[in-house]
């Protein structure tokens, strides 16, 4: 069966929700594939990750809409919180004004992070990394490229932790069905369609063979989860894929102290050892509170190579006990459960969630298709999406008008 439309977008854990919406709304007819169920067997807190959601500045009334259209969320009333080897740091509490004065970030430091714009030409000078340590850590904290100098988180908005749930991921397919957006449910992507310099279609199953076709598609997928889905789009679609060098991931532990501690320690928070030492292992760590009494979970960035090795993974998670123990007394960490990474083998589970790359993979130049994924992200926290996905929309409206 064959199926048109204005724009296509294939799509993955709730990232081309709003780009369709938007664009239905402004009257176009708007088809989305979702294959999130097809990407390995993820809980839905792997696929939210540890970022949360900041509702930056640049966001508009749209994508804030977009954000309460499938699961709840709470405000972090601290905002971006910290615990550093000289104590806490956060950015919107009582206690604000004077933890950044203590930690320096003053004047020029605090200017770029509240205007994200000017840290990509920020001076950075090496002998005084001290001064400018949290600049670097709000643009590499969710930043897909190693080493590359994007847009910073924002520390100063608002912060919320999502609480995810495939019942939530439905919902939101729903809402958009509603709207008037053709949602195809857990669809497999069997093959591409391309001419010269234009992609003529898309072959899914979705209960049904379908062969989709569209004036503009919108890839939402890396290259990495493509070639999961099918060696043979990836081959006719990227030159070449990306090269991870680490992935986060997800361990859970109860804390048994929690009312003496975890009660006044904020919903989300970042746990560094030495600020002087590179953030990843068990040097810096990602604690969200779950929706379950006395448990957390731990976020910490891997080198993609151990990721599916059990003993490296029992060892880390005894290094991330013992330094909880450490920094948190009377917490008293139990581990609950390791990644998923430890239950499952790569062929079930697929690429990581979250990814730190060496460089993006490289797509095709099609004149009708357009990409937008975490690779190309400033950012893999829901703020750095919107923030492409604005330039995606305009580009998608220039495109569309060309062809009237």
């Amino acid at each position: 069966m064959n199926q048109g439309f204005d724009v296509l977008l294939v799509s993955a854990f709730g990232r081309g929700n709003w780009l369709a919406m938007e664009l239905c709304q402004k009257g176009y007819k708007v088809g989305l594939v979702d294959v999130s169920e097809r990407l390995g067997r993820w809980t839905p807190e792997d696929w939210e990750g540890p970022f949360g959601y900041s509702e930056a500045s640049h966001l508009i009334d749209s994508q804030k809409h977009r954000m309460s259209e499938d699961d709840y969320f709470e405000e972090v009333p601290e905002g971006w919180s910290l615990l550093l080897p000289d104590g806490p740091l956060d950015f919107r509490s009582i206690l604000s004004p004077y933890l950044l004065e203590k930690y320096g970030i003053t004047g020029g430091i605090k200017k770029v992070l509240q205007k994200g714009e000017e840290a990509t030409t920020f001076h950075r000078d090496e002998k005084e990394f001290q001064k400018w340590w949290i600049v670097e850590l709000a643009q590499s904290l969710a930043a897909p490229i190693m080493n590359y100098f994007s847009e910073p988180l924002s520390f100063f908005s608002p912060l919320y932790v999502r609480r995810p749930s495939r019942a939530g991921r439905r919902k939101s397919l729903e809402w958009l069905k509603d709207l008037g957006v053709s949602v195809f449910y857990d669809a497999q992507i069997k093959d591409i369609s391309l001419r010269g310099k234009l992609c003529e279609g898309v072959e899914v199953q979705a209960g049904r063979d379908e062969l989709l076709r569209a004036q503009q598609y919108v890839w939402m997928l890396t290259s990495l989860e493509t070639e999961f889905l099918s060696s043979q789009v990836t081959q006719k679609l990227f030159k070449s894929v990306a090269n991870p060098l680490f992935s986060w991931v997800r361990y859970r532990f109860t804390l048994k102290g929690y009312e003496s501690f975890m009660s006044y320690m904020p919903l989300h928070f970042i746990l560094i050892e030495d600020i002087y030492l590179p953030w990843f292992h068990s040097n810096l760590l990602i604690l969200q509170q779950t929706a379950q009494n006395e448990s957390v979970d731990v976020w910490v960035r891997l080198p993609s190579q151990y990721r599916f090795e059990k003993d490296y993974l029992e060892n880390m998670a005894e290094e991330i006990k013992q330094l909880l123990e450490e920094r948190m007394p009377y917490s008293q960490p139990h581990l609950v459960d390791y990644p998923q990474e430890y239950h499952y083998s790569s062929k079930d589970l697929g690429p990581s969630r979250f990814y730190v790359y060496e460089k993006p993979g490289r797509i095709l130049r099609l004149s009708n298709l357009l990409e937008d994924h975490p690779e190309q992200w400033p950012q893999q926290d829901w703020s750095g999406m919107f923030s492409y996905q604005n330039e995606t929309f305009e580009k998608l409206l220039q495109n569309l008008e060309k062809e009237k």
